[in-house]
Order: structure tokens, then C-alpha cells, then sequence
């Protein structure tokens, strides 16, 4: 996946877990699979 599509990907989920439109385990799930990982879980 190209870098600037994952990085939309990750706006787009990191916006609706922010607005409530996602629970924290679903969330963590995408950012895992986005690569976010760490960070995600100091966030969640």
C-alpha cells in the first residue's frame, strides 16, 4: 500500500474513533493493521 493511501486510511480511522463512531478495540485493530501500532496503543 502506498504511503500517502495508509496515511488517509489512518486519518480517516484515528477521525472517527476522535468523534465516537468507532469503539477503542476496533480502532486498534485498524491502526495495527495500518501500521500505527505503539503509537495507537498510547493513544487507545
Amino acid at each position: 500500500m502506498k504511503d500517502s493511501i495508509r496515511k488517509a486510511h489512518l486519518a480517516s480511522v484515528t477521525d472517527r474513533f476522535v468523534r465516537g463512531q468507532m469503539d477503542r478495540r476496533s480502532f486498534l485493530r485498524a491502526a495495527s493493521i495500518l501500521g500505527l501500532g505503539a503509537g495507537a496503543l498510547a493513544m487507545g
